[in-house]
């Protein structure tokens, strides 16, 4: 993701909410970012997040070692990621700007892909 490049902020924070396209349901997080090294600046940021509903969630995780575990649900979002200073805050209304919207998808079996018939897709949601 190419959020290093459109974010305003000196050394931001960045908030991610995902919408789940079928349920309607929303999660904020703030996902651990891998730093890039002095020597190697890459061309897109690296984002780490557990999907594990085996743990407690951990939304605001530690975004120093990678501990963030949230409980999403497989199937297509719409992911809005937020700069910001605080690295507690999960109000998206208390963010400073969006740096990058995009449609994701969240798929727990590379086999677990949705079939396709007369251009419709058919999912199968598990809660």
């Amino acid at each position: 993701m190419t959020c290093s490049r459109n974010k305003t902020l000196n050394n931001p924070t960045y908030l991610f909410n995902m919408y789940h396209k079928q349920s309607g349901r929303s999660w904020s997080f703030i996902p651990y970012v891998k730093p890039t090294s002095v020597n190697y600046n890459p061309r897109y940021d690296t984002f780490y997040l557990n999907i594990d509903d085996s743990i407690p969630q951990s939304l605001t995780g530690n975004t120093t070692s990678g501990s963030t575990n949230v409980h999403l649900i497989k199937g297509d979002y719409w992911l809005t990621i937020l700069e910001q200073v605080s690295t507690t805050n999960l109000d998206l209304m208390k963010s400073y700007d969006v740096v990058l919207e995009q449609f994701t998808r969240v798929v727990f079996d590379p086999n677990d892909e949705p079939t396709y018939g007369d251009n419709i897709y058919e999912y199968k949601i598990y809660e």
